[in-house]
This record gives structure tokens, C-alpha cells and sequence, in this order.
């Protein structure tokens, strides 16, 4: 070799290094061990991802299911509730690692649980600094600021990584936050919801702005189609004041929990509307063969063939989960938009969570790529 190209060389593999130390880790570029040419597998439109739900589930829950252990302060860390209590360079390791193993969509679930701020409130001792266990706690129907910057500062980071090409946000009311339980109408606290919403919602749009990200929104995590006296009141009102206020285009109403009766039930509260998304999502674990095709059904009974589906949830990097769901995709026509699996691996013997986060995405894409 010229020695003049040797030390060129040399010198060009010198800056280079330098180049990655100081900025390899913020500034976007896809790690070099990365997937980079992932396919989804058959059925699916697109390469799908996870639910980033948790920095860290502790031992003493995840594995021994100790008493009480889900309500220990710092067992669970839920990435809005623990954002400002955890270093940036953690997180990107996290989210490095998703893209790495060929996720290319992530989702963010934020739990709201309401206080009174009575003293006698049962919680109250089990509530430190505005959470309560994998909740962000609404005190007096307002929510901590801190935790609308944290969701404005993680999705920012998020964007910033250049990784995800869609992002899920997942509402999640949580006891009397949420409808489920409630004995009479509540009408302040379908304010003290909607503000939230919007909050949050608002934060999410400041973090994206300028940004080609996609962005879904699901507006009650598995409420779609839940029984209850006010439910479709609940569910009806707030797709109603969604759609008015922003449209259709950025959500698809409720995700889920798919069980006989529950789309129907779903597809009722949009009838009342006047208005449907563009597509559906649905949370799956078990009893797929049997409750997919009585899903489909539903939306058949309701004028809507071949529906488009999101798989919002399903158990983590799980061969049989993806081969059940393409049987039965091909079988009755669905439409697979792309599947987001949640932390739960299949048979772990502990509800929830089997891992911290769910890094591994092998069995849910393309082999033959």
C-alpha cells in the first residue's frame, strides 16, 4: 500500500472513532449490528414492535410474585412515571436494542389513576410522589406537570433516535379514573379524563412536530367493548370529542381485549358517533383460533369486511402466537397491519411481565429475509 494512502487511511479511521465516541449514541444513525433489511412475516403489511411500557420490573414481582411487591416504590419503573429518575444514555441503550433486533414501531402505555386527595383514601399510603404502583396519579383531577414533561422529554428522545418509524400512544384509565366502576355518571371525571387526553395528546404533537413519525393514539386501552352500565356512554363521548376536536385520521378509538361480544360492543359506540376509524386494534393472548373468527363476525355483522388490524398486544417473541394468528388470518380474511407484542412471555407463571422490556422481536419476522 502507498504509504501517503496508509496514513490517510489511518487518519480517516482515527476521526472516524472519534466520530462515533462522541456522537454514534445521539445522533440517530442505526447501530451497525442492526437488522437493517427486516421483512414482516406473511399476513403482515408492515415490521411491527413492542410495547415500551417498563424501564425495569424488580425481581420480587417479576419472578416471585411476592405480596404487595407491585406497589413497592421503585418496583415497577413505567417509562412516563420514572423518565426524569433515569439516565438518557440508559434508555437509548433500551430503545438500541429494539432497532437492533428488527423492531421498527414502538408503543407507549401511560396509566392514569385518580385521588381525591382525602386522607382516608385507601391508597394514599401506597402513592409516592404522584405514582401509585404502574400508575401516574391525576390528584384532584390534575395531572403533576412533571409527568407531562416526561412524556414531552421520552418522546423527544425517542424521535431523536431515528429508529421507530410509528409510534402507539396508549391511554390507560386505571379504578375510578376510568368508567368500569363507576356506580353513577361522572361527569368531572370524564372532564378531569378528557384533560389529560388533551395534555398529554399535546405533548406528544410538541415532541413530533417537524418530525415524519407516524402517530396512532389509543384512547382507553382495552375499554373498547367492555362491559359496564356507563361504558358506551364513556367510550361514545370521548371518540365523539376526539373526532370533533382532532378527527379520525391519528386513532382507532379503543383497543381490544378481544373476547366474544366486545367488537360488536366497540362498533356500537362508533355507530353512535356517526364516525369509525380506519383501523381496528385488538389485544391477544389465548383463544385465538376460537375468539378471532367470532371477532370477525362482529365486524362482518356491522358491514365491514376483511377489517384492518393492529395486534396491539400479544406475548412476547412467540412462534406459535404468530403462527395461530396467520392460520387464522388467511382462513377469514384479516388484515394484518402490523403486531406490537407486549413483555409477557407465554406460560411465565407471574402475570404481566417476564422481562424488563421486550428486546427480542426474532419470531415475528420474516425468516426467509
Amino acid at each position: 500500500m502507498n504509504v501517503n494512502l496508509q496514513k490517510q487511511s489511518s487518519i480517516n479511521f482515527i476521526v472516524l472513532g472519534m466520530l462515533i465516541f462522541f456522537y454514534g449514541c445521539h445522533a440517530g444513525d442505526p447501530p451497525i449490528t442492526a437488522k437493517i433489511d427486516v421483512q414482516p412475516p406473511k399476513g403482515f403489511r408492515e415490521v411491527g414492535g413492542s410495547n415500551y411500557v417498563m424501564y425495569s420490573v424488580g425481581e420480587s414481582y417479576r419472578i416471585k410474585n411476592e405480596k404487595d411487591s407491585w406497589w413497592i416504590p421503585g418496583m415497577l419503573e413505567p417509562v412516563i412515571g420514572y423518565y426524569h429518575r433515569k439516565d438518557d444514555d440508559l434508555i437509548r441503550d433500551q430503545l438500541r436494542t429494539l432497532y437492533a433486533n428488527g423492531q421498527r414501531k414502538i408503543a407507549v402505555l401511560v396509566w392514569i389513576a385518580a385521588f381525591s386527595g382525602d386522607a382516608d383514601d385507601p391508597d394514599m399510603d401506597k402513592m409516592v410522589d404522584g405514582l401509585l404502583g404502574h400508575c401516574i396519579v391525576m390528584e384532584n383531577g390534575k395531572l403533576k406537570e412533571q409527568y407531562i414533561k416526561n412524556t414531552r422529554d421520552l418522546i423527544t428522545l425517542i424521535r431523536k433516535t431515528g429508529y421507530f418509524n410509528e409510534l402507539n400512544f396508549r391511554f390507560a384509565f386505571q379504578g375510578c379514573a376510568g368508567p368500569e366502576k363507576w356506580k353513577e355518571w361522572n361527569e368531572n371525571q370524564y372532564q378531569y379524563d378528557w384533560r389529560a387526553i388533551v395534555e398529554l395528546r399535546g405533548a406528544v404533537e410538541q415532541a413530533l412536530a417537524g418530525s415524519d413519525m407516524k402517530v396512532r393514539y389509543d384512547l382507553g386501552a382495552e375499554l373498547g367493548g367492555m362491559e359496564g352500565e356507563y361504558m358506551q356512554k364513556f367510550t361514545s363521548r370521548l371518540w365523539k370529542d376526539y373526532t370533533r376536536t382532532y378527527g379520525r385520521a391519528d386513532s382507532y378509538g379503543f383497543s381490544v381485549a378481544l373476547y366474544p361480544g366486545r367488537v360488536a360492543r366497540m362498533l356500537n359506540a362508533f355507530e353512535d358517533v356517526g364516525v369509525y376509524p380506519d383501523v381496528y386494534a385488538i389485544d391477544v393472548y389465548d383463544n385465538m383460533e376460537q375468539w378471532l373468527p367470532e371477532a370477525v363476525k362482529e365486524f362482518n355483522n356491522a358491514g365491514i369486511h376483511r377489517p384492518r388490524i393492529i395486534v396491539q398486544e400479544t406475548y412476547y417473541n412467540d412462534p406459535e402466537t404468530l403462527a395461530v394468528l396467520q392460520k387464522v388470518g388467511k382462513e377469514y380474511s384479516i388484515d394484518y397491519l402490523y403486531l406490537m407484542q407486549w413483555p409477557l412471555a407465554r406460560g411465565h407463571n407471574v402475570p404481566h411481565f417476564s422481562v424488563d422490556f421486550a428486546s427480542e422481536y426474532d419470531a415475528y419476522l420474516n425468516k426467509t429475509n
